[in-house]
């Protein structure tokens, strides 16, 4: 079965968020949604994430992951907010995203968990994951490739 990619490109950031659909088997996957963040006004709102949302339930899919590829220096994530509404969905990261949080925890001298408990699966590389009854196998880049989620209530 061929796995479908539908982007949703986040104009403030120039980036892009993914559902990978897997029409066989109806299910999904959210990769690095976008939490909009408004500069000038110091707000973040779920514009992108809502629209994802929308198409979603529109096309009827099961989400079955939300995942964070990397660190996203540019952006928020809404994978948070995401899993709030996909309770059934696993947040996934590469296991290397502890090796930044200790980093981040360190350099600016933050509170945080540094253990990866903020995802449900910590993938290395080689891991097998699937969607539906199509798998594939994690590939990690030479740089650090992680992101840590932004929490929205």
């Amino acid at each position: 079965m061929n796995l479908i990619v539908h982007p949703f490109f986040d104009i403030d950031t120039c980036s892009y968020s993914y559902v990978l659909a897997n029409p066989g088997s109806g299910t999904c996957a959210v990769i690095d949604p976008v939490l909009n963040y408004d500069l000038e006004k110091g707000e973040v709102s779920t514009v992108l994430a809502d629209q994802i949302l929308e198409f979603v339930k529109t096309n009827g899919y099961i989400v079955e992951w939300i995942l964070e590829t990397h660190v996203h220096a540019d952006r928020l994530s809404a994978a948070r907010y995401l899993k709030q509404h996909f309770i059934c969905a696993q947040l996934g990261a590469s296991e290397w995203v502890m090796e930044l949080q200790q980093e981040f925890a360190s350099r600016f001298e933050l509170q945080i968990a540094t253990d990866g408990s903020q995802f449900d699966r910590l993938f290395k590389d080689n891991d097998r994951i699937c969607l539906g009854h199509s798998c594939g196998r994690v590939l990690r880049r030479r740089s650090n490739a992680l992101s840590i989620p932004a929490e929205v209530t």
